[in-house]
């Protein structure tokens, strides 16, 4: 039903005429600061006759444009979300005061029909052309700088006839528009009212507006024509278009039907021309071309339209080129041929020769060539070349290099040396000529370290000191083993230990040995790496007199330490100075020692008057006993052997240092106070008595031991006594009436 209403007023709009711009119901346009937005608000009012007129609708189309020109915009209020006045709610505006600027089209209402007092008002209607940029509600809602209601369908909005606030207010008007900008205000308002409330007599008005005033009022007849300045029969007196407009019968065409654009003036508008070759003549004449282009070619000498002929480097139209035989499009020489004539390259790769054959690819054909193949460093056609120990031959049976020298006492090729004793070690690099004993003497009889116990008690002149420090970067302690010397001409021969006299170290941590020093005495602490690799002084091993290689130690004449030791020891010495250990104990019948020959510089004393036999770092406490030999004042003869225990720091020695004896804690003469086993041992051999000869284990104590006791019947009288047995085990027993040990007799009921 509302639809077929709007329709109803777009029609009606469409068929009544206009009143013209001094229509009897004119236009106020009144304006006041805005309360928040900002600007200046327009209020239009359209001016009633009678208190019972009507104001029925607002409204533009194709026709009669509504326009409303507000180049800085308009102030739509977010508060508002209708294009009228109904979305201006008199209670909000206490909170949102610039809501009473809000732009919005209305039909005598500033607020909801609801809130307006009066009875029967109804908020406006809309009916709008959705091509329309902006639509009406579009423009209210959301703003713009211009509303245009232009097209055939237009716009409009309206009330019915039976609306309250379709009557004018007490002032004899209707608001008809409220509009908010901070720029200029102008345009052509239409709108329709109903005199004294008769539809039938609705009178219809468009009025032009500037800014504020009343506009409109007179009443001066409109003038009918062409109001279209683009078309040929244009009135510019015309106030109301007839529909009479005439146009160009086409868009390149004047009025008069000439062309607009005609540049070579030959009947033909520009925009119609058609570019070609117009020579009858050419090759490529177009019959439609209007316009000569510039484009006419005649056939080349292959008939090709503006072709440009034989191409150069080609022989004919197709493209072909000469071959290397002169034939146009030719193939050449054949495949496998080496000239037009048909003629093959021969095996020397001369083109038509007689060579068969050059097998070894050296330019000479076959049957003329001295060696099909090659020659070796030898000269031999074909030959293996200098394989042999001498290049082209063996080394002489006999000699030892290609020069005819032969082997020497040493193993050296064409050498001089002696090897007395066939240790593969020169006689004049040897440090002993012939053999080390177990003591480390050259050429010794093994006397010099024998037995320790048999000069027990003597006092021992050399003692020992162990001094400590902390470790510069392994963590822990550095332990420093020193043998003090009672004389600066006594010199070092050696530290040792074997079955009699056992060289023991306890390290329960552990000790540090240096990846940087890979040999068991001092000779790999280069003292070039201490500053790259601090913790290298840090390192365990083993010495006699040197913190480093002897070779950088300033003492002419000294030597590294040297080493012998039993292999079978757990760890070795070697092992215990290079990898570590809890323990280093030797104590076999080989035992071992690290020893400096009589003649090194380092077996003196240093300026303190002692030797370093051993430096040793580790995190936990060390002690044990150190055997050690010296000759005094440099006489191997009056050698000094001692063996010195320690614990912790300090000065060990002074007295007597050795106590023999049993060290053994499994023999029955153990004692626990010798240092230096005596071969004294004595032990019990039945595993199973002490070694006085009573049982170990006898729980009745009858003599017997438990592991020999044999259980059974001792009661001489019982008829199952044991004559073996040593312990009672309650099992004797009697013949019963009947004669059977240990029976019952005769049974319940039996007679015999």
């Amino acid at each position: 039903m509302r639809t077929n209403i709007c329709l109803a007023f777009m029609a009606l709009f469409a068929l009544v005429p206009f009143t013209g711009a001094n229509a009897q119901y004119s236009l106020t346009v009144e304006s006041s600061p805005a309360v928040g937005a900002g600007g200046t608000v327009y209020r239009f009012y359209v001016n009633s006759q009678d208190p019972s007129d009507k104001m029925s609708a607002v409204f533009g189309n194709d026709l009669a444009h509504l326009v409303i020109s507000t180049p800085s915009n308009i102030f739509n209020s977010p508060m508002n979300a209708s294009w009228n006045a109904s979305g201006v709610n008199p209670a909000f505006l206490g909170f949102f005061p610039d809501l009473a600027d809000d732009s919005y089209a209305t039909i005598g209402l500033e607020g909801p029909a609801a809130t307006s007092g009066l009875a029967g008002a109804a908020d406006p209607s809309l009916v709008e052309d959705s091509a329309l940029s902006p639509t009406i509600s579009g423009y209210f809602g959301a703003g713009g700088t211009e509303l245009n209601v232009n097209t055939l369908t237009g716009g409009s909005w309206y009330v019915l006839n039976t609306a309250a606030n379709a009557l004018p207010d007490a002032n004899g008007r209707w608001l008809i528009a409220q509009i908010t900008t901070a720029g200029s205000i102008s345009g052509t308002m239409n709108y329709q009212v109903f005199p004294l409330g008769v539809g039938a007599d609705q009178i219809q008005s468009s009025v032009a507006f500037d800014g504020t005033g009343t506009f409109g009022g007179g009443g001066a007849s409109t003038t009918p024509g062409c109001t279209d300045a683009a078309a040929c029969n244009f009135d510019a007196d015309a106030d109301e278009d007839d529909g009479s407009c005439t146009f160009p019968s086409a868009a390149n065409l004047d009025c008069e039907g000439n062309c607009l654009n005609d540049a070579d003036g030959d009947g033909i508008c520009d925009e119609n021309e058609i570019p070609g070759c117009t020579a009858e003549a050419a090759c490529n004449y177009d019959p439609a071309a209007t316009d000569n282009d510039g484009s006419c070619a005649q056939n080349d000498e292959c008939g090709v339209c503006g072709g440009s002929g034989i191409a150069d480097g080609a022989c004919d139209c197709d493209g072909n080129i000469l071959d290397e035989c002169g034939v146009c499009g030719g193939d050449g020489i054949p495949a496998g041929d080496c000239d037009c004539n048909g003629n093959q390259l021969d095996a020397l790769g001369v083109c038509g020769g007689s060579c068969t054959d050059d097998a070894d690819a050296d330019g000479i054909c076959d049957d003329a060539d001295d060696c099909v193949g090659s020659l070796d460093a030898c000269g031999v056609c074909n030959g293996p070349g200098e394989i042999y120990a001498c290049g082209c031959s063996d080394i002489p049976a006999g000699d030892c290099d290609c020069d005819g020298n032969v082997l020497d006492a040493c193993g050296v090729c064409g050498g001089s040396g002696v090897d007395a004793d066939a240790d593969g070690i020169c006689d004049d690099v040897d440090p002993c000529v012939g053999q080390l004993d177990e003591c480390g003497v050259c050429n010794g009889d093994g006397s010099s370290c024998a037995d320790p116990c048999a000069t027990a008690g003597q006092s021992s002149a050399y003692t020992m000191t162990v001094e400590s420090s902390p470790a510069a970067g392994a963590g822990g302690t550095v332990y420093r083993f020193f043998v003090n010397s009672q004389d600066p001409s006594d010199k070092m021969s050696a530290v040792f230990g074997n079955d009699l006299s056992h060289l023991v170290i306890n390290t329960p941590s552990n000790i540090f040995n240096s990846p940087m020093n890979a040999s068991w005495n001092a000779s790999g602490v280069n003292p070039a790496f201490l500053a790259f690799f601090p913790d290298l002084a840090d390192d365990s091993y083993a010495t006699i007199g040197l913190e480093g290689p002897a070779a950088t130690s300033g003492l002419a004449g000294a030597a590294d330490p040297s080493l012998v030791e039993d292999s079978a020891l757990s760890p070795t010495i070697s092992g215990y100075f290079l990898s570590g250990g809890t323990e280093l104990n030797v104590n076999t019948l080989t035992g071992g020692s690290w020893y400096v020959l009589n003649t090194a510089a380092n077996a003196l004393p240093d300026a303190n008057g002692r030797w370093l036999i051993a430096q040793i770092t580790t995190s936990g406490t060390i002690s044990g006993t150190i055997n050690y030999q010296v000759f005094p004042l440099g006489v191997g003869a009056d050698q000094v052997q001692t063996s010195m225990a320690f614990d912790g720091t300090g000065t060990f020695g002074g007295g007597s240092d050795i106590v023999c004896g049993c060290t053994d804690d499994a023999a029955c003469n153990y004692n626990a106070d010798a240092t230096n086993d005596d071969g004294s041992c004595t032990y019990q051999n039945d595993p199973l008595l002490n070694c006085d000869g009573t049982c170990i284990n006898d729980a009745d104590g009858d003599g017997v031991c438990d592991e020999n006791e044999v259980l059974g019947c001792t009661a001489e009288a019982a008829c199952n006594y044991d004559p073996a047995a040593t312990e009672n085990d309650g099992s004797c027993a009697q013949n019963d009436e009947c004669g059977v040990c240990g029976g019952s007799g005769i049974a319940e009921g039996a007679c015999d």
